[in-house]
This record gives structure tokens, sequence and C-alpha cells, in this order.
């Protein structure tokens, strides 16, 4: 049976180990985890945070040397895309994940630290990569499961992305015409509109693709 661990890790046993921690709100999370070659992994990195911290977080991707080379490809109030080039060490853990047939499932950094959920296929190989990161640093195991159900009822949505549409859902957001807007949901948690929007969009792109795209066709109409 499938298995699913969510843990943190340190960044400089991941990732932008020196670049995470240039301000405690500022928040990354990689765009697409699906990696089909070694040679094109995780391309885009979505980045949170104050329009002043980008500036040194820029000059803090320059020198990391997890990372070969960035561009910013597109910039919003709040929040940039980044397309990310990484050395061989970052390679090398998504061919850890890769080479026992697993799946990051989501990748958050913030302030020095990674919170990773992974699935694998059983529980020996999520322990095998488990054991990679503990001989790398600290590291932290939250929860272990195995699925109950088809999809859990989570639909493969992150905790911020199922309590923005909680929250969205709940203010009326979704109605016509809306209950709230999308600046005054962002206000409640503390992040910009555009980010806010991202996070929700990105809730909803994974709710049809789950619910409808590969889910059971004859399940309703």
């Amino acid at each position: 049976m499938s298995v699913v661990g969510e843990f943190t890790v340190p960044a400089e046993a991941f990732a932008l180990g020196e670049s995470l921690d240039v301000d405690p709100s500022l928040t990354v999370e990689f765009d697409r985890l699906v990696a089909h070659s070694r040679d094109w992994i995780m391309p885009f990195l979505w980045v949170s945070a104050p329009e002043d911290a980008f500036e040194p977080f820029e000059e803090a991707l320059a020198g990391d040397p997890s990372v070969e080379a960035f561009e910013a490809t597109d910039a919003f109030p709040g929040a940039r895309l980044y397309k990310m080039t990484w050395c061989r060490e970052v390679a090398r853990v998504v061919d850890l994940v890769l080479d026992h047939e697993g799946a990051i499932l989501e990748a958050t950094g913030q302030s020095g630290e990674w919170r990773l959920r992974v699935r694998f296929g059983d529980r020996e190989r999520l322990g095998q990569f488990h054991a990679h990161f503990k001989n790398s640093g600290d590291v932290a195991l939250h929860q272990l499961f195995s699925p109950s159900e088809p999809h859990s009822g989570t639909f493969n949505l992150t905790p911020k992305q199922r309590d923005a549409l909680l929250a969205a859902y709940d203010a009326g957001y979704f109605e016509t015409p809306r209950g709230a807007t999308a600046t005054e949901l962002a206000e409640g948690f503390g992040i910009s509109q555009q980010a806010f929007s991202q996070r929700l969009d990105r809730g909803i792109d994974r709710l049809v693709e789950d619910a409808l795209v590969t889910g059971d066709p004859e399940g309703g109409t």
C-alpha cells in the first residue's frame, strides 16, 4: 500500500540553504513537481514576499550553491515566478525519489526549512528517502499515513490551498454577486491579493484535475 509522509528538513539538505532566511515572511513553493527528466526538474518556483524582500532574495540566489541559474519570468505585487536551474545536489534528491518510484506532492520553503509531502509505493521506500535527510541534518516527521479511500478526501490540495478555498467559500467569494473580494480575503491571511489569487487558482486547478480529469466519469452530473 502506498504511503505519504509529511516532514520538515533544513534548507541546506535540499535547496536554497542560503536564500530562504533572508526575510521571515518570504515563502517559496514549487509550481509543478512532476519530473519526467532529470535534466529538467522542478523548473518553476513561486515566491511570495513583501516587495522590498525580492532584491535581497535575488542577491542571495546569485550566491546560493544550490542554484546554477535563475530568471524572474513573471512579477506581481507581492509575488514572483522564477525559472530555476538547480545544481546536481538538488537533482540528486529528486533522483532519490524517482529511483524509488516516488512523487513529491508538495514542497514549501520558509525561514530556512522545507516542508515536504512525499508519496511512495510502500513504507520501505519512504524510509530510505527519510534516512537521506536524517544523515544530512535535523528532520522532523509530522505525519505518516496511507490513503483510506480514493483521494483521501483532500483532492491533493495543500493545506494552504484548502484553507484559501474554504475561506473563499465561507465568505461568499464564489457567489454572484461576490460576498467578498480577493483583497479582503488576502488581508485575513496576511498576504498580497495577487499571492492569494494564485493560491486560490492553483487550488481550483487541483480540484478540477483530481475530481473531473482523473475522477470517476460516472460519479454524477
